[in-house]
């Protein structure tokens, strides 16, 4: 039962899907496996807001997270998802999902982790595509949760935030563990 949290890169702070998610999160009980809700923002206006909108729900702007590369070649979009490990006090495990994501079904944490082999599974997820993968499969984390390691993440951008075009850090994350077979499938 090792705590996770839950970290969503909001794009659309006017789209009124994020309040459609956090509602689905708590109906079919992914608020009930996960510590703590980030929702990483573009700007402090945006974050202020959120606070203001939903109790108990960690809203942070970009602006607040210290992390130790030059990021301004990274879209604001992928920057979230370059910045989420980074996040202070993030657990060591986290799922990184759209605001957009709904779930239609009861989670449990055997979903996202197998307990008997000690390794997360991960899942593809659409199309959608932020930045390269280096050769690897598009796992598409903007269209649902997998469990990230974030000592693992950090390594990943410590070592290729400076590539060029871009990567999508997730989808490289899942390429390199997968191929040391560090995923229950």
């Amino acid at each position: 039962s090792a705590v996770m949290d839950y970290v969503i890169p909001l794009f659309d702070p006017n789209d009124p899907a994020l309040k459609r998610t956090l509602r689905s999160f708590e109906k079919y009980g992914l608020l009930d496996i996960v510590r703590n809700v980030y929702v990483i923002t573009s700007n402090q206006s945006t974050r202020a807001e959120l606070d203001r909108q939903y109790e108990g729900l960690h809203a942070i702007a970009l602006q607040d997270i210290e992390v130790p590369y030059d990021l301004s070649h990274v879209h604001i979009k992928m920057q979230k998802h370059f910045e989420a490990p980074y996040i202070d006090g993030i657990a060591n495990n986290y799922m990184m999902g759209p605001d957009d994501t709904i779930l239609n079904s009861i989670i449990k944490r055997d979903y996202v982790f197998d307990a008997n082999k000690h390794l997360p599974y991960f899942h593809s997820f659409g199309s959608d595509l932020i930045g390269q993968c280096m050769g690897f499969r598009n796992i598409a984390p903007n269209h649902g949760p997998n469990l990230i390691n974030k000592c693992a993440m950090k390594h990943i951008i410590q070592t290729k935030h400076s590539v060029r075009p871009t990567i999508d850090p997730v989808c490289v994350y899942a390429g390199i563990l997968n191929g040391k077979n560090m995923f229950a499938g």
